[in-house]
């Protein structure tokens, strides 16, 4: 944003008293300099249908999706949670149906023997 800076009453020359003397940009976010708002064509500041501003709803926004990217991650740590016991719920399938024939055969050994 361009800021014009004026001559002083102050200055030795009283012709110059109120011209521009430089045309800086503006890099500070003083209260006493406005920053630019989101605008249309018209130069206009954007709001919603219910008269809210376009910047307040975009902060709105974005809290909102902070939010949501932290229940995500949250989500991530419980599906990966879920993963790995399913691993060993799967591993154990696996295994006992060869425990179990194992066991019956160590009977049926037994018995034959006696």
């Amino acid at each position: 944003m361009k800021k014009n800076i004026k001559y002083s009453k102050r200055c030795k020359d009283k012709a110059l008293v109120g011209k521009v003397k430089e045309v800086i940009n503006q890099v500070s976010h003083s209260k006493k300099w406005l920053s630019q708002k989101a605008t249309y064509n018209f130069g206009n500041p954007l709001y919603d249908k219910k008269g809210i501003s376009a910047d307040r709803t975009i902060k709105n926004l974005k809290t909102r999706v902070n939010n949501l990217v932290e229940s995500v991650y949250s989500w991530i740590q419980k599906f990966e949670k879920l993963q790995e016991k399913t691993k060993h719920f799967m591993v154990a399938i696996r295994i006992a149906p060869q425990k179990v024939t194992n066991f019956l055969k160590d009977i049926i050994i037994r018995e034959d023997e006696r």
